[in-house]
């Protein structure tokens, strides 16, 4: 029997990447939910007990296995040895760590480590882009060239939403205009774009390229809404945190944001009117 197993938090690029990776080390692992549905980046770090846990201890009893938790927190894993695999808050493994050591500080690259595996070009692509995608873009990030990394996004991003390469390069371009177009609001002297009040398809790739901090809002869902900012210096980041958790009645609540990444995000609720 595996004497370990991975409880991976919400979807994105490199937790597919990560998945599959295990898989071709047939590793096991385990999606992290809250109540019925799969968590997300805003309640990974409260997931619900997982059962798999108990099965793999009642398979063998003589074998407890070490449970790496990738960017998410389950309830009832008092007697477990626990490791932590993540970046994203203060005192995570990945956490502070330059563009240059991007495999090291991703999730992604935590979890080859572990396997004992070297990383793919494929594997570059999605931790640098992940960890710190302004940095990639900028030729921050060994092995990762800017304009293959350009290529690449835009292939794997245009497949998962169905849509031509061709077709996804535009929408890119027309965010890219939209991006210059947008107001500047200024955090202690410092501009920032502000999309806060529309919503840019592919803003985050746009942003990324233009190497031009962006604010962001999404629409409520239940009342909460995210804000963040995207592509910023690691100077922008430290304001915009700063900012956030100090203006009073908008301040936002569950801020993280790690500024050598270059995004920042937390949560909001909606007045009651």
């Amino acid at each position: 029997m595996n004497n370990r197993i991975f409880l991976l938090g919400a979807e994105d690029p490199e937790t597919v990447q990560i998945r599959q990776r295990l898989a071709d080390a047939g590793e096991p692992w385990v999606n992290l939910m809250k109540g019925k549905h799969r968590v997300t980046s805003r309640n990974a770090y409260e997931a619900e007990p997982v059962p798999a846990l108990r099965i793999a201890h009642m398979y063998d009893p003589e074998v407890r296995p070490t449970i790496y938790l990738v960017e998410g927190r389950p309830e009832g894993l008092g007697g477990f040895e626990t490791v932590v695999i993540d970046h994203h808050h203060q005192g995570d493994p990945g956490y502070g760590k330059a563009p240059a050591q991007y495999m090291e500080a991703s999730s992604l690259g935590q979890v080859l480590a572990v396997l004992g595996k070297d990383p793919t070009p494929e594997d570059q692509m999605v931790a640098a882009a992940d960890h710190c995608l302004r940095a990639a873009y900028e030729g921050k990030c060994p092995g990762v060239a800017p304009t293959e990394l350009a290529l690449w996004r835009a292939k794997s991003r245009s497949k998962f939403i169905g849509m031509s390469l061709e077709e996804y390069q535009e929408q890119v371009n027309q965010a890219r205009a939209k991006v210059l177009a947008l107001p500047t609001v200024k955090i202690k002297g410092t501009p920032f774009r502000d999309s806060r009040d529309q919503q840019i398809k592919e803003l985050p790739e746009a942003s990324a390229q233009m190497c031009t901090a962006v604010l962001y809002s999404t629409p409520p869902k239940n009342g909460v809404f995210k804000e963040g900012v995207l592509s910023g210096t690691p100077k922008e980041i430290r304001l915009w945190k700063h900012w956030v958790t100090s203006r009073g009645a908008n301040e936002l609540s569950g801020v993280y944001g790690d500024p050598e990444r270059g995004i920042a995000g937390g949560f909001g609720v909606v007045p009651l009117k």
